[in-house]
C-alpha cells in the first residue's frame, strides 16, 4: 500500500478511515483508490451502486471481490464526503 487518500496524507487521517482493502499505487490506475491492490477503482464500484447495479451483480461481474470490498467502499466514499474543507481557499466563489 503506498497511501490511503489522495489529498490527505495518510499520517493526518483518523485511524478509522483507513481501510487495508483500499490501496492506493501511483503505478495502477493513476494513484486513484482500488480494491486491494487488483485493478477494480472503488469509484468504478460506487458508480456501479449509483446507478442501481446490486451487490449481487457487482460480486457476479467481479468474482475477485467480496462483500466487505463493497462495504470498505462505501466507508471510503463516506470519509471523503464527511471531510471539512476550507471555504475560505477553494470553491467559495461558486457559494456566491
Amino acid at each position: 500500500m503506498i497511501g490511503y487518500f489522495l489529498f490527505t496524507p495518510p499520517s493526518e487521517m483518523p485511524a478509522d478511515t483507513k481501510d487495508p482493502r483500499i490501496t492506493y499505487n501511483p503505478d495502477q490506475c493513476g494513484g486513484r483508490p482500488c480494491i486491494r491492490g487488483m485493478r477494480i477503482r472503488a469509484s468504478d464500484i460506487l458508480e456501479m451502486l449509483a446507478n442501481g447495479v446490486t451487490e449481487a451483480q457487482i460480486l457476479t461481474d467481479f468474482p475477485d471481490l467480496e462483500v466487505d470490498d463493497i462495504k470498505a467502499c462505501l466507508r471510503l466514499a463516506s470519509a471523503r464526503v464527511d471531510t471539512v474543507r476550507d471555504l475560505d481557499h477553494a470553491g467559495s466563489e461558486a457559494l456566491g
